[in-house]
């Protein structure tokens, strides 16, 4: 079959899969539209950001994230982070809601394999999924993996083919000592050549403040760059990416670390 996005495509899900499509192709948007009829569907997301930008979208959706649970025994679509799993399971059964009409997805499920920060969380998501009989359970990710996690090892997997957007960009790492300072003459180079420019820091305390005051030294406007980390991702940058999926009309450099990469949509046409 084929469609421009995954909605577009009709078939069933295994109950038990990973689905690997890239980045754009609709993947949520297919999770939050398969309930069928009497059942439910729950997503789980690996940051609250994701999940508001979401929200969005689905303004009957009910959430449960650290500063907001508004779902019921009767919510047809909840949107959760990772760590709201389990109570959320717990609540199904206070409720004598039946885990066979719930059908879960779990968003980046490459985090199962990379994001080692967040172990205990993931560890008790999975234990959660493999203690309960549900619909189907749906491990999502646009991030392909040559060794999968070994608990998908079972799975069936579902490969999307599309179309790459093939879009300009230079791509610049440096492994060694002396990197960081390159990187800076480099980040600075190319910002001050009148393009909008994204940069992205692996390390925030070293790199943050020195990068904006060598753009700033270079002639770079200090309004025009824009930052986005896990200090300010519920700011006014953060909430406006979370809304239109777009940087602010005068953002000229924008630098994230990985709470953009992880967390946030952006419309690339």
């Amino acid at each position: 079959p084929e469609g421009k996005y995954l909605s577009d495509i009709s078939f069933e899900l295994p109950q038990h899969s990973t689905l690997a499509a890239e980045t754009g192709i609709g993947k949520t948007t297919f999770a939050a539209t398969y309930g069928k009829p009497g059942e439910r569907v729950l997503i789980a997301f690996s940051s609250v950001v994701s999940l508001l930008q979401q929200a969005q979208k689905y303004p009957h959706a009910h959430v449960a994230h650290q500063d907001q649970k508004d779902y019921t025994a009767t919510s047809e679509l909840i949107l959760a982070t990772y760590n709201q799993i389990p109570e959320i399971a717990r609540k199904f059964t206070d409720w004598q809601v039946p885990f066979d009409s719930v059908r879960l997805f779990v968003d980046e499920q490459h985090n199962l394999s990379l994001a080692d920060y967040r172990r205990r969380t993931l560890s008790k998501l999975l234990d959660t999924i493999a203690a309960h009989s549900w619909k189907s359970v749906t491990f999502m990710s646009g991030t392909p993996l040559d060794t999968p996690h070994s608990t998908l090892a079972s799975y069936k997997t579902i490969n999307v083919h599309s179309t790459k957007r093939l879009q300009p960009a230079r791509f610049v790492r440096w492994q060694d000592a002396e990197g960081n300072g390159r990187m800076t003459d480099t980040a600075v180079a190319l910002a001050m050549r009148h393009e909008r420019t994204l940069i992205h820091l692996d390390n925030k305390s070293k790199l943050l403040d020195s990068l904006v005051a060598a753009l700033v030294a270079a002639g770079k406007n200090v309004n025009s760059i824009y930052t986005l980390n896990a200090d300010n991702k519920y700011e006014a940058i953060g909430q406006h990416i979370t809304e239109h999926e777009t940087v602010p009309e005068d953002c000229e450099v924008l630098i994230v670390t990985s709470v953009f990469t992880e967390s946030s949509n952006m419309r690339t046409h």
